[in-house]
């Protein structure tokens, strides 16, 4: 596992659980608000990887305190030995695991549920399934099949809309709306970029979910 860095207690990265927050290195998207770019994609060198010891010595401290742990990024489901490392932390500490994705790795996802070892997902939803190529060069069929993995799982889940406004806007969501679930718990997110909706706006966002019957939609601002 390539980690670049932990966050030993966290009481908002995990709905209603205290966690530790590791932050995986590498993206394969580039997200113009990337809050964590110098660790994801810009970057002239590959930041350092802390050793392993010391994640599990810092998992070990925090056992007592914390319920469980979330995998940030980056994008995590790029690292190989992100199954193995989830597993470890399962049987050796019994924690509950959150992972945040882009769901460009559906089969990653797909191990990780059907091997009982992730408790929690978190899935970016950053623009509809047919712009992801144009936007990000990324297919977005395999983002939408994460989403079907995840939503037909059984494992709790949130979507989270960041909304950039090159990427998400009124038809970006007229498209979006009869792929997802009515039950989905979707976020509404300000953006983190100089080119941003205001909140007046996102909430216009939140009312076009809320009034097509997707009440469990919420703002994050």
């Amino acid at each position: 596992m390539q980690i670049a860095g932990v966050q030993k207690t966290s009481l908002i990265d995990y709905p209603g659980k205290v966690c530790t927050v590791l932050f995986t290195i590498g993206c394969n998207m580039k997200c113009p608000y990337c809050h964590n770019k110098q660790i994801s994609f810009d970057f002239a060198e590959q930041p350092e990887a802390m050793p392993m010891d010391d994640i599990f010595d810092v998992l070990k401290e925090r056992a007592g305190f914390i319920d469980g742990v979330s995998i940030s990024g980056g994008e995590p489901t790029l690292q190989k030995d992100l199954v193995d490392f989830c597993s470890e932390i399962k049987r050796t500490y019994g924690l509950l695991i959150k992972l945040d994705t882009n769901g460009s790795n559906p089969q990653v996802i797909k191990e990780l549920i059907s091997k009982k070892i992730v408790d929690y997902l978190a899935l970016d939803i950053k623009t509809s399934f047919e712009r992801y190529k144009n936007s990000l060069g990324v297919d977005g069929s395999r983002i939408l099949e994460s989403y079907n993995i995840i939503k037909d799982s059984g494992v709790d889940y949130e979507l989270r809309m960041t909304c950039y406004p090159d990427f998400i806007d009124t038809t970006v969501i007229d498209e979006l709306l009869p792929c997802l679930n009515h039950r989905d718990r979707l976020f509404i997110q300000k953006c983190n970029n100089e080119r941003t909706y205001d909140k007046d706006q996102l909430e216009l966002f939140e009312n076009i979910f809320k009034d097509q019957g997707y009440s469990a939609t919420g703002l994050r601002v």
